[in-house]
């Protein structure tokens, strides 16, 4: 099985650049920010090394993104949380 990395404020900065790293490492990513657009891009370009993305818009501290965050990752076992 796969490690699966957690990375918030993936959109931009040190969290993209920690996410693309990990990708390259071969991680599978849940990435968040709250920035949707930076999101998505960064999901394209993370999915196109071959590794597997889920992508949660949203602040993590923000009442309405943490129930989403938690249900989405129920779905894998993360290894690495930044």
């Amino acid at each position: 099985m796969k490690s699966v990395a957690l990375v918030t404020g993936a959109g931009r900065g040190l969290g993209r650049i920690l996410a693309t790293f990990l990708a390259g490492q071969g991680h599978d990513l849940v990435i968040t920010s709250r920035t949707l657009t930076e999101l998505q891009d960064v999901a394209r370009s993370l999915e196109s090394t071959g590794v597997k993305v889920v992508a949660i818009p949203g602040d993590i501290t923000d009442a309405h993104t943490g129930p989403a965050y938690c249900n989405r990752r129920k779905r894998s076992e993360v290894s690495v949380c930044l």
